[in-house]
């Protein structure tokens, strides 16, 4: 849930693969500019307080309807 979908190749296991997909991203800024787009619009829709307003909604939307 805290990650962008479709990044999954950046979660890292060691502290090694870590600094692979680090450099990794460094040598290509294309997928680095896509990556951090991605997490800023993924925490923007599920964890700011858009997110909460649509939540508060949608109980109230239940609880009336």
């Amino acid at each position: 849930m805290q990650y962008p979908e479709g990044f999954e190749a950046n979660l890292v296991q060691s502290i090694e693969s870590c600094a692979e997909r680090f450099i990794h991203l460094l040598h290509h800024p294309g997928e680095r500019g896509s990556f951090g787009r991605a997490g800023r619009e993924h925490v923007r829709k599920n964890f700011l307080l858009p997110r909460l307003v649509c939540d508060e909604l949608r109980l109230i939307k239940q609880l009336v309807g």
